[in-house]
């Protein structure tokens, strides 16, 4: 069984075997820093983020760039 087939399967049991016995999880939300790259071929990424209230306030700051963003986007595909 692979970890992820043990936590969808919510079977704590068998993930927390598979677990390095020196595993540490840390918090996204403090001292954030990118730890692994995984390349996907087909160019998907999914980021984490959590308490809810740090994904509400990454939200929010995305949201005040979106203008900026979409402007030079479009100044680009002139």
């Amino acid at each position: 069984m692979h970890f992820r087939e043990a936590v969808e399967a919510l079977d704590l049991d068998a993930a927390e075997a598979l677990l390095a016995p020196d595993v540490v999880f840390t918090s996204p939300v403090e001292d954030f820093r990118c730890v692994r790259e995984i390349n996907d071929v087909n160019g998907r990424v999914t980021v984490m983020v959590r308490p809810l209230s740090a994904a509400q306030a990454l939200a929010a700051a995305m949201g005040a760039q979106f203008e900026r963003i979409a402007e030079e986007a479009r100044a680009r595909s002139m």
